[in-house]
């Protein structure tokens, strides 16, 4: 293989890992969770266009499991973390859950924010999915 193309692969290698790092630190700063159409004219919101590129990552595990560790990452970034590993099928204990129960979640339904404690969004996530 050639200097060229070697560093042209090089290169490409470097962005990809750029851009998750970019998504992950966007995701982990997110201050509102909200799924579907909402807002005063009911549109996606950026954060979930953010949950859903980092979901449709091929480090969307990683990523998700970097937001939910970060002590620094927002309680709503955590709320999309837990949704995107419940979809790509990685199980997680309720014990390792707990410690985040009490956290207060940002919730956007149609154009009105209220907030959740994590546990209560944690179950109605468990029983009626994310979306």
């Amino acid at each position: 293989m050639s200097n060229p193309a070697l560093f042209f692969l090089i290169a490409i290698f470097l962005c990809v890992k750029c851009f998750a790092a970019n998504m992950e630190s966007d995701l982990s700063k997110v201050s509102v969770f909200s799924m579907g159409y909402n807002g005063f004219y009911p549109k996606i919101m950026p954060q979930q266009k953010l949950y859903e590129e980092a979901l449709s990552s091929e480090n969307a595990v990683r990523i998700f499991e970097i937001i939910l560790s970060d002590r620094a990452s927002t309680p709503e970034s955590k709320m999309y973390a837990f949704c995107g590993l419940r979809h790509k099928g990685v199980l997680l204990r309720d014990d390792d859950l707990k410690k985040f129960d009490t956290l207060d979640v940002n919730v956007l339904k149609a154009d009105v924010i209220t907030k959740w404690k994590f546990n209560a969004l944690r179950e109605s996530v468990n029983k009626n999915d994310c979306g």
